[in-house]
């Protein structure tokens, strides 16, 4: 019998959240620009979406993380340090995607 998603989406917790500290520098740097342009840069989302935090809330069955809803809220918060942008684009890209 399979795990409970709550469960089981805490095994994403350290991959996601060290995919966020990871893109955070680069992020803080590009801080200025994201604001002066007034849009995420497709490289910046290209990089959110192939470490999967696009994904972390989609179940496994769709191809997810299907990641608790705890994992989420501390990588958004993560990203938000950096960039507030790069945060919200991943939030609503986690929150609308299906």
């Amino acid at each position: 019998m399979s795990q409970k998603p709550e469960i089981a989406g805490r095994s994403w917790r350290e991959p996601m959240l060290a995919a966020a500290e990871r893109l955070s520098p680069w992020l803080w740097e590009a801080r200025a620009a994201i604001e002066e342009q007034r849009f995420l840069p497709h490289d910046i989302a290209k990089e959110l979406a192939a470490a999967g935090l696009y994904r972390m809330l989609t179940p496994a069955e769709f191809g997810g993380c299907e990641a608790d809803v705890h994992t989420f809220i501390l990588v958004i918060e993560r990203l938000a340090r950096a960039d507030a942008s790069a945060a919200g684009c991943t939030f609503i890209s986690c929150t609308s995607a299906l």
